[in-house]
């Protein structure tokens, strides 16, 4: 499945994903993740300290991430399907620069989880459909300043 303009503003804009795994048990497993971008309609997300998302995708490869633009309440999920490429492998050579160059010399990248999308789903609070005309410049204001106490420096 394509990312449309909306998607890839939106992965640009969130500054966490929350993916969700399954283990070889069945026990679900929903863990945040700071270090994640698209390439060519896949998520990739880094493998900083996630041992346990790694052997879920390795048991079971279905997926769902949810990330949401915190101050607009608004965001996607997305369900699909994951593979898990370590250092030594060609995948992990390719991709992983396009996560170490977000991560910085303080978050070394031990691998790269791919998300093939199959299924992409709009995240909005409910204030979208009670409040369906105000702005997004309004909403992030109105979160940013009542919801979450930011005040200008």
């Amino acid at each position: 499945m394509k990312f449309n303009k909306r998607c890839l503003e939106s992965i640009d804009e969130s500054v966490l994903c929350w993916l969700a795994t399954i283990s070889a048990d069945g026990v679900p497993n929903v863990t945040p993740k700071q270090i994640f971008t698209h390439h060519d309609d896949t998520l990739l997300i880094a493998h900083i300290a996630s041992a346990n998302t790694v052997a879920n995708i390795q048991a079971n490869p279905n997926v769902c991430v949810s990330m949401v633009e915190v101050f607009a309440k608004r965001g996607f999920k997305y369900v699909g399907t994951a593979e898990y490429f370590d250092a030594e492998s060609a995948e992990y050579q390719e991709l992983a620069p396009k996560l170490t160059e977000i991560a910085g010399p303080d978050f070394p990248v031990l691998g790269v989880i791919q998300v093939r999308i199959d299924v992409i789903e709009a995240i909005m609070s409910p204030s979208w459909r009670i409040f369906p005309k105000r702005t997004i410049a309004e909403r992030k204001a109105m979160t940013m300043t009542e919801d979450y106490g930011v005040r200008p420096l």
